[in-house]
């Protein structure tokens, strides 16, 4: 090091960066000097750790000159700069940093040569060193480049008045060049025998990318890529005679659920190549909400149904012809209206008596009444959420019903869906009156079986649960437990719009039983059982309604002071 430093000004002039691009390496230039390796820290930063390139010099160059202004950097200004981790330098240490950058352009590190020459019609001074890397700086300073080897290829970095303009990347028989002031990404593939491929990507706007691709023979095809949400784009293809083509890639969201479908799977359903005969009832819902547009709606919705209907006539034996004319001339005509497409379908999955022959209909639109199994708080909850019509809507959402007869359940509170067979659902052991309320009681179960309730680990059974473990599986909505005396002010909340509820007797003696009364209402005995759920129907000045999943036709009604009297266990959801 030399002993003349001025440790109170440093000349940035005396150093020339070009000639010690790259090739410094940590061990050699700070020899164990702590406070030197804290400054190579800091400008250490792209993924060569322990070396400086000559980016990484020029940036620093670039930094001292804005802190010094006039080139002359002071030990004022030099007290400014920080190591990596924000905190300052010494300014007598920077200082020394400087000089020993300094002294070691004299002794061209890394350097092969340097000469005046003319690329691409551009004189420019070019610099090679050891390393294979190259840099290229205009007559006039404005312009510069530089080539390194990395694993991917030969990376070449153009700059402009000191903006990054370009990078050229070449693999292979391939060359990408990105252009960042038109924000284009052009992609030239090398066939051989001087033809070529190439590939222009251009952002037309904030939501829509285009892609040209000529072939070596001039030809040109155009394709379009438009996000229209967080996972669907619109493909539009313009091929060398004009023909357009729209497909759409990616997934549509399937409102009420807890999962996405694959417009890929989709095309591939209706054009033969795999089988997902359970698509239909929620893909039409899903695309009719979805942002695709109405011309290519009416093909998919065709294509699925259609394709729905033949496989379901070829199985029942009805006439596939006749089915899929009148379907055909119902989507010409009635389209745009969501409630008659819903209606057709149904319709035609009526005609092929597949939904009739299973008993299910997707929808809770029958009485029930409680089997053999202890699930009183899942039957209470799914009677209190049918009472309700945005959560009836969510509950039949969850159900729905393939072109084999079975049932398909999403909790959806947890997002896992269940199919359940027509063997399955002749189980008298649940519950019977509706057989998509027999679905749910079968989906929860299966649940229940292979993770447990999602409010008690311990507990892997249906029998003898919660009913906020109830709402949560079928809603993934919270609700709130009140255990103790009820009173008015509770009641009163029983009797607004948005609130649901189920309400229980917890015996003292914990001991179960009956608790027999004369309900004032009819003057008829009432007997109401401890421990078990019963569905608030609701509320007003005078009296309580409720419902007993063990006959879901016969309301039962009680005075508040009976009410109160009794149930001291109520779960309460807001909607």
């Amino acid at each position: 090091m030399s002993k003349d430093v001025n440790y109170k000004k440093f000349d940035l002039n005396e150093i020339q960066w070009h000639r010690i691009k790259g090739g410094i390496s940590k061990e050699e230039f700070c020899k164990g000097d702590k406070k030197l390796e804290r400054i190579f820290d800091a400008l250490d930063s792209d993924d060569v750790k322990g070396r400086l390139s000559g980016a990484e010099l020029r940036a620093f160059s670039e930094a001292l000159t804005i802190f010094a202004q006039d080139n002359t950097l002071d030990k004022k200004e030099a007290k400014q700069l920080r190591d990596a981790n924000g905190k300052k330098l010494n300014s007598k240490k920077v200082f020394e940093f400087l000089e020993q950058l300094k002294e070691l352009q004299s002794k061209d590190l890394n350097l092969v040569r340097t000469y005046n020459t003319v690329i691409d019609g551009r004189e420019v001074e070019l610099t090679e060193y050891a390393d294979g890397s190259t840099e290229e700086v205009s007559t006039d300073g404005k312009w510069r480049a530089e080539s390194k080897n990395t694993p991917g290829g030969i990376v070449k970095d153009i700059y402009e008045n000191g903006f990054h303009i370009q990078t050229i990347t070449k693999s292979g028989g391939a060359t990408t060049i990105e252009d960042f002031v038109n924000d284009t990404e052009t992609r030239i593939v090398d066939l051989g025998n001087g033809l070529q491929r190439k590939t222009i990507k251009e952002k037309v706007d904030i939501n829509t990318t285009r892609y040209t691709s000529i072939n070596y023979d001039n030809t040109k095809t155009v394709t379009e890529y438009k996000h229209l949400d967080n996972w669907l784009n619109k493909v539009t293809k313009i091929s060398e005679d004009g023909t357009i083509s729209v497909k759409y890639e990616g997934m549509i969201n399937a409102p009420g659920h807890s999962y996405l479908f694959d417009m890929r799977s989709i095309d591939e359903y209706i054009n033969d190549n795999e089988d997902y005969s359970y698509l239909s009832p929620d893909i039409i819902r899903a695309i009719l909400e979805s942002p695709i547009d109405a011309e290519n709606q009416k093909s998919y919705i065709s294509g699925i149904i259609n394709r729905t209907i033949r496989d379901a006539s070829e199985m029942e034996g009805y006439s596939l012809d006749n089915l899929k004319a009148e379907f055909d001339k119902f989507l010409n005509d009635e389209l745009s209206d969501e409630i008659y497409l819903e209606a057709f379908y149904k319709d035609a999955v009526k005609q092929l008596e597949i939904i009739a022959k299973s008993g299910l209909n997707g929808k809770i639109d029958k009485d029930f009444e409680q089997g053999s199994v202890g699930d009183c708080y899942l039957l209470a909850v799914i009677k209190s959420l049918s009472l309700n019509p945005e959560t009836l809507k969510e509950l039949n959402d969850c159900i729905n019903i393939d072109s084999n007869g079975n049932a398909r359940v999403t909790l959806k509170g947890v997002g896992k869906t269940y199919t359940i067979t027509k063997e399955e659902l002749s189980d008298s052991n649940y519950s019977f009156g509706d057989d998509d309320v027999r679905a749910i009681e079968i989906a929860v179960e299966k649940y229940l079986k292979q993770y447990g309730d999602p409010f008690d680990k311990s507990d892997f059974t249906l029998d003898s649960g919660y009913e906020k473990s109830a709402y949560f599986l079928l809603t993934g909505k919270h609700a709130f437990e009140h255990i103790g005396q009820i009173n008015d002010r509770t009641i009163d909340n029983l009797m607004q719009k948005g609130t649901l509820a189920c309400v229980s007797i917890q015996a003292p003696d914990n001991k179960s039983g009956e608790i027999k009364l004369r309900s004032s209402s009819n003057d008829e005995e009432l007997i109401l059982d401890t421990y078990h759920s019963y569905t608030v129907a609701g509320a007003d000045k005078d009296n309580v309604y409720l419902i007993n999943p063990w006959d879901t036709s016969t309301p039962i009604t009680l005075t508040r002071e009976e009410f109160k009297k009794h149930f001291n266990y109520i779960t309460l959801l807001s909607v």
